[in-house]
């Protein structure tokens, strides 16, 4: 959908980037209607983006951490790259150190939990469009935590071919006994690997771990994923 303000000189033109369609909609129109946006592009995946980016040259792309195909993380450096003028934000579900320094490193200058109000969101990319950085409540510490630790940015790229079957599993909504049983493994085994995944992510949820698996495009988005309460 394309929310183009002819009227639009002065204010912010946004691109918004997320595949739930209901999502996107109900953001864009609450950009558009605000008065203080111009053109409101929508894009449900990195390829169209990449496409919108390149034509409108947009003043900020709000991009979805959890994207079909290539995650929002990865979209980041291909939005960057096709409109080097468009500043990026990220918002997403889960908080990871890996993810917002991956996002960071690949060229966005903001990152905002989903959880956050409407009126934070609108307000941080406004900053955004201003070139200025943004992190959420909940971002700014782990953006502390990665400078003073940088190796905690790593934990995705230690996680191994076995813990990435385990996380689509986790992903999946199944328990540990049914993981062992598909891979042939012992539950003490299935729930070793669990434990060290949970410490390398550093997150402590099996909801958390779906989002951040989708994030990092370790898992397909073909199934649903687990309830948020899980």
């Amino acid at each position: 959908m394309d929310k183009s303000n002819p009227q639009s000189h002065g204010r912010i033109n946004l691109l918004i980037v997320d595949d739930h369609t209901s999502i996107r909609q109900a953001l864009a129109a609450s950009f558009a209607s605000s008065g203080e946006f111009g053109s409101v592009w929508e894009a449900g995946g990195a390829d169209v983006a990449v496409e919108l980016s390149q034509k409108h040259q947009p003043d900020v792309a709000l991009v979805d951490a959890t994207l079909p195909e290539t995650s929002g993380v990865d979209a980041v450096k291909m939005i960057r790259k096709a409109s080097p003028r468009t500043n990026v934000a990220v918002f997403a579900g889960s908080i990871n150190a890996g993810s917002i320094a991956q996002a960071i490193a690949n060229g966005a200058i903001a990152y905002v939990e989903k959880s956050v109000s409407l009126d934070e969101l609108v307000n941080a990319v406004k900053t955004v469009s201003r070139g200025s950085t943004y992190f959420g409540q909940a971002v700014a510490p782990v953006v502390l935590q990665i400078v003073r630790e940088p190796h905690i940015a790593d934990s995705g790229a230690t996680i191994s071919s076995k813990e990435r079957t385990i996380i689509s599993k986790i992903a999946e909504g199944k328990k540990s006994k049914q993981i062992a049983a598909e891979l042939g493994r012992s539950v003490r085994t299935v729930e070793n690997h669990r434990r060290r995944i949970m410490q390398k992510t550093g997150l402590r949820s099996s909801a958390q771990l779906a989002l951040y698996a989708a994030e990092q495009g370790l898992i397909s988005r073909s199934f649903t994923p687990i309830s948020l309460g899980a």
